[in-house]
């Protein structure tokens, strides 16, 4: 079940890569409108996961590490992730993901 989810993300962010790179005006423009909020909506929620607790310590991540006795401070891994990306598409770099090697 784990894959099929992962797959059907996949897809859904190939399928936006690909009409904002070669689709038509009106193509991207309906995506704009449709699919960018929703994008959105999913990111802030991903992201509401990985806010500091009263530590300063992921509540996500430090769940996971404090199995092992460490602790990271934020931000942690996905939020330093997450901003090095948007960093890279406002600069015109791509990663991985955006260029349609998706693994």
């Amino acid at each position: 079940m784990y894959n099929e989810v992962i797959n059907g993300i996949e897809a859904t962010l190939d399928t936006m890569v690909r009409v904002a790179t070669r689709g038509t005006d009106r193509a991207v423009l309906s995506m704009a409108h449709e699919d960018v909020p929703r994008l959105v909506d999913a990111f802030r929620s991903l992201m509401d996961g990985h806010t500091p607790d009263e530590n300063g310590c992921c509540r996500a991540c430090a769940r996971r590490r404090a199995l092992f006795g460490r602790r990271h401070p934020v931000p942690c891994r996905l939020v330093l992730s997450a901003r090095l990306a948007l960093l890279n598409a406002r600069h015109g770099a791509h990663s991985k993901h955006a260029m349609g090697n998706t693994r």
